[in-house]
């Protein structure tokens, strides 16, 4: 056998050992993978709560309602998924997030809607609630676009928020 042979024969050897691992290393590689994948960790997971409703009122009148379907992540984290109904058969999306801190809820939502009278609103809402009763206090700043294409009109109001029973 000359040199030439001996290096193809080495080199042909060198390969097929090289495949042999890289198989048994990918295969490893996605049991490992799928094992990962397939457990899910506490952190991670997520619980679904039920639907909660609340009720804003500014210088004691209602304006609207907030439904949420509240999921909880972690124990002191919340995500929050529904609409704001502002009980003159406006509607719209709505969601946001909250978060357990001492004996208080604080909760930032972010809301638009669109309704052919007034033209489109959106606004950012942020509460603190009481973990006891989860009433409080909340802010909100927004502004309304008309139907007709003129400036945006920018507002702020404040008010108390309650709990109610979900319609």
């Amino acid at each position: 056998m000359g040199d030439s042979e001996n290096s193809f024969i080495i080199s042909n050897f060198l390969k097929q050992y090289w495949v042999k691992i890289m198989k048994k290393h990918a295969c490893l590689s996605l049991l490992i993978g799928l094992l990962l994948f397939a457990t899910t960790s506490k952190s991670q997971a997520e619980s679904y709560l039920g639907d909660f409703c609340w009720q804003m009122s500014s210088n004691e009148i209602p304006v609207w309602i907030y439904k949420f379907g509240v999921y909880e992540k972690e124990g002191v984290n919340y995500a929050l998924y529904g609409t704001g109904d502002d009980g003159q058969g406006g509607i719209g999306a709505a969601h946001g997030n909250a978060k357990t801190v001492g004996s208080n809820i604080l909760m930032t939502i972010v809301g638009s809607g669109l309704d052919e009278v007034g033209g489109a609103w959106n606004e950012t809402f942020t509460a603190v609630l009481s973990t006891s009763t989860l009433s409080g206090t909340w802010h909100n700043m927004g502004a309304t676009h008309d139907n007709i294409g003129s400036a945006p009109v920018p507002y702020h109001t404040n008010g108390i928020v309650d709990p109610v029973a979900c319609p």
